[in-house]
């Protein structure tokens, strides 16, 4: 062979080795595996890119591969390769060797499971995988294609993005997301459409129907306005009608003064009386239209949790609009505030979502969500 040209193959074996390395630094598994066979397809003799392409396996949950490419690279050089050390180590974990052994068979049942359509069964083999072995992008992707063939847009989406967090470039992972997005956007306009339409029919229905709350109180005052109609009559009867009624009678019949004033004594009598009920269905009427202490906090969970329920059905934008009544009604409800950050990530307006997650931060430290806020702004920022 030309000694020109074999220098030449062995300059390009080198450059695709430190383009390969790069690209791992940065995280972009993919593209450094594609380099790093490349550039043992020139030199398989490239110790250094064999060995690497074996750790960006092993990395990427390729176990299996990354051992193969080590063994190849202690069959070229037995002294001095670090290979020999990664295989040492692994071989003397037989139970880690048996867990990948295992997840490996669970991974290619539930290959299985999705060419024949078992997609629940898919999901449950993939999600142990994964569970066992994290870093193990290929089911991660999986599991993402079997979740968008089950229209699991939401969930597709968190599996591809940490995917795309262990390897920033796969261009699986990216392909997956641009038809997750399009998906999501696609079901949030009609979402909206759907919830516009329920919208103006719940308006029209608030028009002559009440929630049981509302119908307890609205029963409550009308019990005290009737009482209090009722009080006000028969004071009217008794200072206005039956004084003028009693005088009539008494100049028709004759009646003396004597028994006149006796009858005027059990008016008065009966009108301190009327006047004392009066107070007291004041006093009935003032508790029955007062609000309860805890009135705002119980609807602020009530609004919470019919928010929560169109959450779990995939109705985000209505789900948004019942969180956010849930936090005016009770500023205090940190988990409201919380999904309505929530709420503006799935439905792909990121900014909003970082708007609310920061205000959980600020607002609720030290608690469960702000610390899921925290991880879901990294996250979004590609952290």
């Amino acid at each position: 062979m030309d000694k020109h040209l074999y220098n030449r193959i062995l300059l390009s074996s080198d450059w695709y080795y430190n383009r390969g390395l790069t690209k791992a630094r940065i995280r972009d598994l993919s593209g450094a595996a594609e380099d790093l066979r490349t550039a043992i397809k020139y030199n398989k003799r490239n110790i250094q890119a064999r060995n690497l392409l074996g750790l960006v396996y092993y990395e990427a949950g390729e176990v299996c591969q990354a051992l193969c490419q080590w063994t190849i690279s202690t069959n070229f050089q037995a002294l001095g390769n670090p290979a020999s050390e990664y295989l040492e180590q692994i071989m003397a974990d037989q139970a880690w060797v048996e867990t990948v052994n295992a997840t490996v068979r669970k991974y290619n049942q539930a290959l299985i499971h999705a060419r024949h359509s078992s997609d629940d069964l898919a999901i449950i083999q993939l999600k142990q995988v994964i569970e066992a072995m994290p870093n193990y992008i290929s089911a991660h992707l999986l599991l993402a294609l079997v979740l968008m063939r089950g229209k699991q847009y939401a969930q597709a989406r968190r599996t591809l993005r940490e995917v795309l967090r262990m390897d920033v470039n796969n261009l699986d992972a990216l392909r997956y997301m641009d038809e997750v997005r399009q998906q999501l956007r696609t079901a949030g306009r009609r979402s909206r459409n759907q919830e516009k339409q329920g919208k103006d029919e719940r308006k029209r229905q608030r028009r002559f129907f009440f929630s049981d709350e509302e119908e307890e109180q609205y029963n409550r005052r009308n019990y005290g306005y009737m009482l209090f109609g009722l009080v006000v009559g028969v004071l009217f009867m008794a200072v206005l009608i039956v004084p003028n009624a009693r005088e009539k009678a008494i100049e028709e019949s004759g009646m003396d003064r004597k028994q006149y004033e006796q009858q005027v004594s059990t008016l008065e009598t009966q009108v301190a009386e009327l006047q004392q009920a009066n107070q007291t269905a004041q006093q009935e009427l003032d508790r029955y239209g007062a609000v309860p202490d805890d009135f705002f906090e119980t609807a602020s969970a009530n609004s919470f949790e019919e928010a929560y329920t169109m959450y779990e059905e995939g109705a985000y934008s209505s789900a948004l609009e019942k969180f956010m009544e849930a936090y005016q009604l009770n500023p205090e409800n940190g988990r409201a505030l919380f999904f309505m950050g929530k709420m503006n990530d799935l439905l792909d307006q990121d900014e909003e979502a970082k708007n609310y997650f920061t205000q959980v931060i600020e607002k609720f430290p030290d608690t469960e969500q702000s610390e899921e806020a925290e991880r879901l702004i990294k996250e979004m920022d590609g952290e």
